[in-house]
């Protein structure tokens, strides 16, 4: 469940990372996150559609700004994939002394919620030079933190 582990916090720190980062492209272009993501939703449109059907099929969804929302959907399907990793490595290993697959997604979490903690921490550093980012990353922490204790 390391693995799991890590790619639940890549998930959280990079997406704090991508708005971060928008948001300085925004303000050094002059513009807004809402004009940028029409000006990217046009582009996608202009594409041709046989060379690039996916991209212009779906131009409004993925140029959509719910960042909150992408948020919840992402985390919702980090904790679904790994529940259902623990739930088949117990089905796989089940013997008398096999925690219940319930207490497992306890203990998982538990684990989680220490590794994204010993990032937050040393990401309080990083903080100072990246101010977005910091803040970012705090509210996503909060957010998944508070969907895991649910």
């Amino acid at each position: 469940m390391t693995r799991a582990a890590y790619h639940l916090n890549n998930f959280v720190t990079e997406f704090a990372s991508d708005e971060g980062r928008f948001v300085a492209y925004a303000a050094v272009a002059g513009s807004s996150r809402r004009k940028i993501l029409t000006e990217v939703r046009r582009q996608f449109k202009s594409l041709p559609p046989d060379e690039f059907p996916t991209l212009v099929t779906l131009a409004d969804h993925l140029t959509e700004d719910a960042q909150d929302d992408l948020f919840q959907f992402g985390i919702d399907m980090c904790l679904r994939g790994i529940q259902s990793l623990a739930t088949r490595e117990a089905r796989e290993s089940r013997s008398p002394r096999s925690p219940a697959v319930g207490a497992r997604r306890v203990q998982l979490h538990k684990h989680e919620r220490t590794i994204l903690f010993k990032d937050r921490n040393t990401s309080a550093a990083s903080a100072s030079v990246d101010a977005e980012y910091g803040k970012r990353l705090r509210k996503r922490l909060t957010l998944t933190f508070a969907i895991i204790e649910d």
